[in-house]
């Protein structure tokens, strides 16, 4: 089948469970299949596959209103800035000064991530519903995991690529994101991710200037994800899935 089949048959199926009430159910299928390929904690949910497909379905349907409203102001922000957030020292233009250019991209970082992370009653109650499930049972098989399963789920795929191209999802004009603007947006949500990892210590040698701000920010990420998975809205996803399934076993 083409890519564009399989995508159609993945929306098909996810939309029969959604129109069936029965999203916890396929949700639990869906991480079930993915936990029996997945060999260490730090693997979970980061190769594509049809179940990663489907519950990105559920992050976009129930998050989008949520997350791009949080994003709006910030990545308008960020896209119309003048000034360099390049913090590659190998590719600084003439004149450019690197801690001006450090100071510049952690400003901004930290400003799009207080946009949403300062709020964790304001997700949508299926998206906490969501993690809760995934982080329930990804510790159930590794029980040394951490928030990096959330990270994964929230940020990797779901929030990341929305600050990387913006333009996908009506938040900028394609016109409007230059080579240069492109790679602000990277730069970003390099430092993003990184928090969301918990991860001061990046890949690149060069992101090595980022890891105090990181340090700094990964208590105040972590009780988002805390905030998240003991949300008061989960209460009431819950009873609602105990009467479902209470009228189906009276069946």
């Amino acid at each position: 089948l083409e890519r564009t089949q399989q995508e159609s048959i993945v929306d098909s199926i996810w939309y029969v469970f959604y129109t069936n009430d029965q999203l916890d159910d396929l949700h639990d299928h869906l991480i079930q299949l993915e936990l029996s390929h997945t060999y260490a904690a730090e693997q979970m949910l980061r190769e594509d596959s049809p179940e990663i497909v489907m519950l990105l379905l559920t992050l976009r349907t129930f998050g989008n209103a949520w997350i791009v409203s949080k994003l709006a102001k910030p990545l308008q922000k960020i896209i119309s800035c003048k000034n360099s957030l390049e913090i590659d020292a190998s590719r600084l233009q003439e004149g450019e000064n690197l801690q001006e250019n450090i100071d510049s991209l952690l400003e901004l970082a930290s400003w799009l991530l207080d946009s949403f992370i300062i709020a964790p009653e304001d997700v949508p109650k299926e998206i906490t519903h969501l993690c809760r499930t995934v982080y329930r049972e990804t510790k159930q098989k590794f029980p040394q995991s951490d928030y990096r399963v959330l990270a994964g789920l929230l940020f990797l795929r779901f929030i990341c690529p929305i600050i990387s191209t913006p333009e996908l999802y009506c938040l900028a004009k394609k016109k409007a994101i230059s080579s240069g603007v492109r790679r602000k947006l990277i730069l970003i949500t390099k430092v993003i991710q990184a928090v969301a990892n918990n991860a001061p210590n990046v890949n690149e040698s060069y992101m090595n200037v980022i890891e105090d701000f990181v340090s700094h920010r990964i208590s105040k990420m972590n009780t988002f994800f805390e905030r998240i998975l003991t949300s008061n809205t989960e209460v009431a996803v819950m009873k609602k899935r105990k009467n479902r399934l209470r009228r189906m076993r009276s069946k």
